[in-house]
């Protein structure tokens, strides 16, 4: 009967598979260890090293546990300072909590277009960050466009390319990521700042405009 609840449709293919690429964590101040340690114990995770990555009010320290395979991916992301959005989001929540989810796709351009369409557009990066990567990576103006228009951000390391943009917020809170790797091992460090100024940006818009979170 629970068949009759649900207006069942297949699955788009534009933008190829979607599985979950990582699942990250804010936690507690002074929590890291203990996550560290349960996650090692009960699924024999491996941690990987410390990254630091900055916000607008402090450091936020970020530890991967990963499994051999890297299948499972578990970012744990904690803040001593209280105004990080690492440390409201747990605030609000009253603990820690899952984030956000990574969602890899095939195609990250379509895959940004569609969530358009369904009325859930990606978080508008600005112009000086394509800009920046141009001067940086020299991507050509024709990619640049393309990804400004559907908000991609983008990264390189010894091992690829690695495209990503970011949903907008639940509730204020939870939101979705959507990636794209190609030999990549990272998960966009370098972008945070980035990111958690246009998600600012767009939550103090829409509040402005009095505008309700989906």
């Amino acid at each position: 009967m629970w068949q009759d609840d649900f207006d069942l449709a297949p699955a788009p293919e534009e933008a190829g598979p979607v599985r979950i690429d990582h699942v990250a964590q804010a936690l507690n101040p002074g929590s890291m260890d203990r996550f560290i340690l349960f996650y090692r114990t009960l699924f024999n995770l491996v941690a990987e090293p410390t990254i630091e990555y900055a916000d607008r009010f402090g450091l936020v320290r970020s530890r991967t546990m990963k499994n051999a395979s890297g299948s499972v991916r578990i970012p744990l992301n904690i803040s001593e300072s209280p105004s990080t959005e690492t440390a409201r989001f747990v605030a609000a929540g009253a603990g820690a909590g899952v984030h956000h989810i990574a969602l890899a796709v095939g195609n990250v351009e379509q895959a940004a277009a569609q969530a358009a369409t369904a009325g859930l557009a990606p978080v508008p990066i600005p112009l000086n960050y394509y800009e920046d990567l141009q001067a940086r990576f020299g991507l050509e103006a024709d990619q640049l466009r393309r990804m400004q228009a559907h908000g991609v951000l983008y990264d390189r390391d010894t091992g690829g390319e690695f495209w990503h943009a970011y949903l907008p917020h639940f509730q204020g809170r939870f939101f979705f990521e959507l990636v794209e790797r190609q030999g990549y091992e990272g998960y966009g460090a370098s972008n945070a700042p980035i990111r958690l100024a246009a998600m600012a940006r767009r939550l103090a818009v829409s509040e402005s405009a009095g505008v309700g979170h989906q």
